[in-house]
């Protein structure tokens, strides 16, 4: 993966009506040409069926119109690598068949056919955090003031900034979900709730799939949403482990990169007898920013997973989860948005910051994992893999399909905007995608026209919600922060990790990963490891060894 590269940030921010759609005539953002990711994509390490798709007479793909079933043609993205000139049958609600010729399973003879030739097909992806009610809301700008706490920009103690910013209830949650749909998502978990549009995977009041137990969400397991910081367990009021039926428990734990944040993990590990133990394979921790290597060593060893948001992180604490260190103990990664104000507008942008931070890391994921973020490891670490998260018959039909013919491979994906996204489907019903498939389709009074980025687009806003795109943003006054930019989207949170007076982040002859300790001094020097107040500001190294824990294979 390559850092992204020539990334100009869009400073003026969307205020009208009209320019929450307007890029030139009518996307999304300020028109400008779309950053490059990366340039080294998933090769086709699955199968060649032995045909070539007829290319489309326009636009992306070719549409045969059928009934509501689904005889998708493309190449296709499985847990081995890509399928090439592949099918995917849906029937009903659900995936039929995978393979090379699908056409004799039973429902494919009277199936609406989509061909594809050059397109992607992957599974819907899943974002496994964010904050929907708070959608509307713009980045907000800290000044490069970096936090050492959450509840310093939460409440401004220890004389920080605090950063002040409103929810907007079920209407700015409805305003996110479109946002992410927008870029591919089926699935989230969101902290909140509007029926229709994605799965709501931690709401079970909305939760589309029949009979399937949700997520448990814990934004304060510590009862410390008063802003109380302690080293002693006995000071909170710490919530036990959450009663069975749950797919999955998810709390924030050790957001922060002081002692008081390093400290909420040893009062939730079980060691503490004025603690909790959420130690349980059912369980995956939050921002985690706080933790050493030792305590992801603790979490793998339980089959504990870990939601990573690498901008929001980056933006506030100016560092992140130490992700290596729990994916090479075995640990279980997935990516989340965290929220509009610090962190990325959509999983698309998440993955460019991941993208960074994997450069940082020395490529410590590979084209497929870095897929596996946003599709099965999410399901797995939400309990719903039985269902979601794959191409794999039985589970539901929950499938995005990217445009190919500029970006090969997993490139589909990690290169996209938003008008790249030719179709989502959400358990086989379009939700979002190009005007030339919907139309055939879709009405116009359930899947409203507009133009992303200059690629004519129809969103099921009103099918879903019951209100047009517009009506949501009249209802949450005008000007919320828009849906899709065309470029890099206005006033994004800085992905470039940085702590005021330790460190830039920028590398230099004398610092080649720009962690702020010069190479002759630096435990890691290839690899991205600052001093930080939790490891008494200087390196951390647990074993000794004069290797960082960071880049240590044996860190203990």
């Amino acid at each position: 993966m390559h850092i992204l590269k020539n990334l100009a940030t869009v400073s003026l921010y969307l205020v009208t009506l009209t320019t929450l759609f307007a890029c030139g005539g009518g996307g999304g953002g300020v028109s400008s040409d779309k950053p490059s990711i990366k340039t080294d994509p998933i090769v086709n390490t699955g199968t060649q069926c032995q045909r070539t798709l007829a290319p489309p007479s326009t636009g992306q793909c070719d549409i045969q119109v059928g009934d509501s079933n689904w005889l998708i043609q493309g190449n296709i993205l499985r847990s081995n690598g890509i399928l090439a000139q592949g099918e995917v049958l849906v029937v009903d609600n659900s995936i039929a068949c995978v393979g090379c010729d699908c056409s004799t399973e039973v429902g494919a003879a009277s199936a609406s056919v989509l061909t594809c030739a050059s397109a992607l097909v992957t599974p819907g992806l899943i974002n496994s955090h964010d904050h929907l009610t708070f959608a509307q809301n713009s980045p907000v700008d800290t000044a490069g003031e970096r936090y050492n706490h959450r509840h310093e920009w939460r409440l401004g103690i220890n004389g920080a900034t605090t950063i002040s910013v409103a929810p907007g209830g079920s209407t700015a949650a409805q305003w996110g979900e479109l946002r992410q749909v927008m870029a591919g998502t089926t699935s989230i978990l969101g902290s909140s709730t509007s029926d229709g549009m994605l799965r709501n995977l931690d709401r079970a009041q909305s939760d589309p799939i029949a009979d399937h137990d949700t997520v448990k969400l814990r934004t304060f397991p510590l009862g410390d949403s008063n802003g109380s910081l302690s080293l002693n367990c006995a000071d909170y009021s710490i919530a036990a482990p959450p009663a069975p039926p749950f797919s999955a428990h998810v709390p924030h734990v050790a957001e922060g990169v002081d002692n008081f944040a390093s400290n909420e993990f040893r009062c939730l590990n079980g060691s503490d007898p004025n603690g909790a133990d959420y130690r349980a394979a059912t369980t995956a921790y939050i921002n985690s920013v706080g933790l050493n290597a030792s305590d992801t060593k603790t979490m793998a060893d339980a089959g504990m997973g870990m939601i990573w948001s690498p901008r929001s992180n980056t933006y506030l604490y100016g560092t992140t989860t130490p992700i290596p260190n729990f994916k090479q103990q075995g640990g279980l990664v997935a990516l989340g948005t965290d929220w509009s104000v610090s962190g990325s507008i959509n999983l698309l942008r998440e993955l460019a910051c991941a993208a960074e931070w994997n450069d940082r890391w020395s490529g410590l994921f590979t084209d497929q994992e870095m897929a596996d973020l946003v599709t099965e490891n999410a399901a797995k670490i939400a309990g719903f893999d039985d269902v979601i998260g794959s191409l794999t018959v039985g589970k539901l039909a929950d499938i995005t399909i990217w445009n190919g013919s500029a970006n090969t491979g997993s490139d589909a994906i990690f290169n996209a905007g938003n008008d790249d996204v030719i179709l989502v489907l959400r358990g086989g019903l379009p939700l979002y995608g190009d005007d030339s498939i919907l139309s055939a389709i879709t009405t116009l009074q359930d899947c409203e026209t507009i133009d992303v980025c200059g690629t004519s687009k129809r969103l099921c806003a009103a099918r879903e919600f019951g209100a047009t795109s517009n009506e949501i943003a009249t209802s949450l006054g005008g000007s919320p922060y828009p849906l899709f930019a065309c470029a890099t989207p206005a006033g994004e949170p800085s992905c470039a990790p940085s702590r005021p007076t330790e460190y830039t982040g920028i590398a230099s002859a004398d610092d080649t990963d720009g962690d702020g300790v010069l190479n002759a001094n630096d435990n890691c020097p290839t690899m991205f490891n600052p001093a930080l107040p939790a490891d008494n500001g200087i390196q951390s190294d647990i074993d000794t060894d004069g290797i960082g824990d960071i880049c240590d294979p044996t860190p203990l």
